[in-house]
């Protein structure tokens, strides 16, 4: 098998773009000083600059595995393979088919999915089973942040998500009101999800399509929690008093207020924490205002509810290389409700 994927140039090129992202998020910020540093890394090789590129096979090589490993699972590799032919042996049904298992491999997705079925709210008595967690008979808060998924167990439901949100994007099939359970039960091709423990567990929560954007940002959140501390350095610059002033006029931290002239501070720290995860990667200016991005609507990083006018007033003098500090700040003084 490793030897034939060497032969299918748009998997090894998926391949790759998928590794590329990996490490920008989960590598190490100075990783030559981390192989100069540790003699175990540096003493078998004859130079510095050979330890670094047995540093770097060694890296590379977990991402890799993982792809290569949820492809296996979902039995698709030999699939994705035999449909990547050249140019001179594709066929119209070659090509589409290759497409398709292409999206499902490198598709961002949620703008698509909001745009196909109308999205609601999960439930909030449904948290506790999606999160895993024993339901209690005391009062239910109203904060997701409560409950948590580790690292892993959160990375494996986010792929499956990702599989299922693509497969519903490509077909453009199925009712808002259809339970996602069903739905994965009706297409044989998505029956290998169920093999997943987790997955499963997710989907007996009962949840419809129309949740399906939600589950997808709940979990995605859970993975955001730990990510985003790993952000590069220019990217969380103190904040001024001015910077934080302008903060605290335009969030609205008093949960019970929700003063419809100020932004809610639990959807502001949100929007930062799911653009640092989905987008920051890909910045290189650090110094631009972050108001004129993370506003726009084609990001989708605020609930479909939220009025422009209310978006218009965050804050100007808020920069790129604030945005962790921000979040740092604002969720720090959010007043949860019990």
């Amino acid at each position: 098998m490793s030897k034939s994927i060497l032969d299918h140039p748009n998997f090894v090129n998926c391949l790759k773009i998928r590794t590329q992202e990996w490490l920008k998020t989960n590598s190490k910020l100075e990783w030559q000083y981390h192989v100069a540093s540790d003699k175990k890394l540096l003493y078998p090789h004859s130079s510095f600059a050979v330890a670094l590129q047995a540093y770097v096979r060694t890296i590379v090589r977990r991402p890799i595995a993982k792809i290569l490993c949820s492809l296996e699972r979902l039995g698709v590799t030999k699939t994705f393979l035999i449909h990547d032919l050249t140019e001179s042996q594709l066929s119209s049904q070659n090509e589409q088919f290759l497409k398709f298992w292409k999206d499902m491999f490198m598709d961002n997705i949620i703008g698509d999915i909001k745009g196909l079925i109308r999205q609601q709210k999960i439930p909030s008595d449904k948290i506790p089973l999606i999160m895993d967690v024993a339901p209690t008979n005391a009062p239910q808060k109203k904060h997701h942040n409560i409950y948590s998924l580790s690292y892993d167990k959160a990375s494996e439901l986010l792929s499956s998500l990702e599989i299922l949100l693509c497969f519903v994007k490509r077909t453009s099939v199925g009712s808002e009101e259809t339970k996602i359970l069903d739905y994965v039960n009706q297409w044989m091709k998505l029956s290998v999800l169920l093999k997943s423990k987790s997955f499963e567990n997710l989907l007996n929560a009962g949840l419809c399509l129309k949740h399906l954007v939600d589950l997808y940002e709940l979990i995605e959140e859970q993975i955001a929690n730990s990510v985003i501390n790993y952000v590069d350095d220019k990217f969380k610059i103190e904040l001024t008093k001015e910077v934080k002033d302008e903060i605290d006029s335009a969030v609205e931290f008093e949960r019970s207020l929700m003063i419809k002239q100020r932004i809610p501070a639990e959807l502001f720290a949100i929007a930062l924490k799911r653009f640092m995860l989905r987008f920051l990667k890909d910045f290189k200016k650090d110094q631009l205002q972050l108001k004129y991005y993370i506003i726009d609507e084609g990001l989708n990083l605020w609930p479909a509810d939220i009025s422009d006018e209310l978006l218009e007033i965050f804050p100007e003098s808020l920069l790129v290389c604030h945005i962790y500090e921000a979040y740092v700040y604002v969720n720090s003084n959010i007043k949860l409700e019990i």
